[in-house]
């Protein structure tokens, strides 16, 4: 019978025989694959021999997703469990940690290939392609095993593009539309307009001298956000949006130079067409939408709350859900983004993750009916709560040493260690007969008693749901 793992197996190893030895290379050094991609792109010589192989290697990536993407599609949907799908950005960025975060809560995680975009980009990201494959060769390699893991259901599913997903064709405005639609109602909104079709959007912009003009004469520009991390000044914003722009999506396009504010008006609509496509890859699919990306989180939202005001209150997706993923998500948590991925195939092997998810939803019922006001403050309530209690079972595990340090007399952990390593197998049985010469007891049954309600209480602390979340966690973390 054929298996998930038999059907993926074969293009992770055509991806690894491409990108292993650049992969192998950021693990060792600790180089982040699109620091490395453009290291490696910056000697001509390699730029120019990876060149004469792109169509090559492209022709071999779409021609696997054509004959296997329909058999993966299928599969995955006979597949019991709670799916999330990975949206918002071109494909998992490392620095994200969102299987380590996620994958303690969700079953799977749907990642859309990013090396099929790569292949399939549009004409103003050509000049580029080169970069995007070798980043996401770098990133596939390095989630190879968590691919493959041997896991009932997978922990992250891979598919090759979002259209593999979707049933027969419905009626409707295409996504297109809808995101014109959308950046009508946004407009309005953050230069307080009235606008009823895209064409006066337009026009509207050809009002403004500059990009800096239109930025400048916002009536909302709170709501102008494209890194929460950075100055709230919407100047400040715009200034990230053009740099990340330049570097990474149009670097070679006429419209990043242009003199007017088409620039603004791209990003707002293309912003509000990124929110279109993550509902449809998610939401429409049956996924929670797991949105690592704070700006299209934020923009995310932004549409949801437009939609549910000005076309309908039900739009199928429930804001708690939303809050549950960022809370999951959210970059300066304390309590997740550190189990390593050898840790969470672990968990997942051991069927731990029912726990670890009650345990969780005990903490994100504080969300449930979150409005989009209150959202993000419910949000790191959630993450005090968690880190606290991380920190309340570290203080347990301290108090059960010490207590053990107390009754055996013995003055240093290091020693506890060995003892306790030495004597677990034979309580019971037979006394090591170094023991008595190196602690305070002078009863053999007493010893057994001590180390017994001690290794009780271990156990009882680490099979707990934050007791296992406490023993995945880096040694670092």
């Amino acid at each position: 019978m054929r298996s998930h793992l038999q059907t993926i197996r074969p293009y992770l190893d055509f991806v690894k025989t491409l990108f292993g030895h650049l992969a192998d290379e950021s693990n060792r050094h600790g180089v982040p694959p699109d620091v490395l991609a453009k290291d490696y792109l910056s000697d001509r010589g390699r730029q120019q021999e990876f060149s004469k192989h792109i169509g090559q290697i492209t022709g071999q990536i779409n021609k696997f997703w054509q004959v296997n993407g329909p058999w993966l599609r299928g599969h995955l949907r006979q597949m019991p469990g709670l799916k999330a799908g990975l949206a918002g950005d071109m494909g998992p960025q490392p620095s994200d940690h969102v299987f380590e975060r996620a994958g303690l809560y969700f079953d799977t995680i749907i990642v859309y290939d990013p090396l099929v975009h790569a292949a399939t980009l549009p004409s103003e990201f050509l000049l580029n392609q080169d970069y995007y494959l070798i980043k996401y060769g770098i990133i596939q390699c390095q989630l190879r095993d968590l691919y493959l893991a041997e896991t009932t259901p997978p922990i992250a599913y891979l598919l090759g593009d979002p259209g593999m997903l979707a049933g027969p064709s419905v009626t409707g405005p295409e996504p297109f539309e809808l995101a014109w639609l959308d950046t009508v109602m946004l407009v309005n909104e953050l230069y307080d307009t009235d606008f009823d079709s895209f064409s006066e959007v337009t026009q509207y912009f050809e009002r403004f001298a500059s990009n800096e003009e239109a930025v400048r004469n916002l009536a909302r520009p709170e709501m102008f956000v494209f890194n929460p991390y950075v100055d709230k000044n919407p100047e400040a914003q715009w200034s990230f949006a053009q740099e990340q722009l330049a570097k990474d999506i149009w670097p070679n396009s006429r419209m990043v130079q242009g003199s007017r504010a088409s620039l603004v008006s791209l990003v707002i609509s293309g912003r509000m067409g990124q929110a279109v496509d993550i509902l449809q890859r998610t939401v429409q699919q049956g996924f929670h939408p797991l949105v690592a990306a704070p700006a299209s989180y934020h923009w995310l939202i932004q549409k949801i709350r437009l939609n549910q005001r000005h076309v309908s209150k039900e739009l199928g997706i429930d804001f708690s859900t939303l809050a549950t993923t960022n809370a999951l998500l959210k970059q300066k948590n304390a309590w997740l983004g550190n189990v390593t991925l050898e840790q969470l195939v672990k968990l997942r092997q051991r069927n731990e993750l029912g726990d670890l998810r009650a345990e969780l939803n005990r903490n994100f019922d504080v969300l449930a009916g979150a409005s989009l006001d209150t959202l993000d403050s419910r949000v790191i309530q959630v993450d005090q709560n968690l880190n606290s209690a991380l920190i309340r079972h570290s203080e347990q595990i301290k108090e059960l040493d010490q207590r053990l340090l107390s009754s055996l007399g013995i003055t240093g952990p290091s020693l506890l260690i060995s003892i306790f390593a030495a004597l677990e197998p034979t309580i019971g049985t037979i006394l090591p007969n170094w023991i008595p010469g190196v602690v305070g007891v002078t009863s053999l049954k007493e010893l057994i008693r001590v180390f017994v309600e001690y290794s009780r209480g271990r156990r009882a602390l680490s099979k707990s749901p934050i007791g296992v979340l406490w023993a995945a966690k880096k040694k670092d973390g």
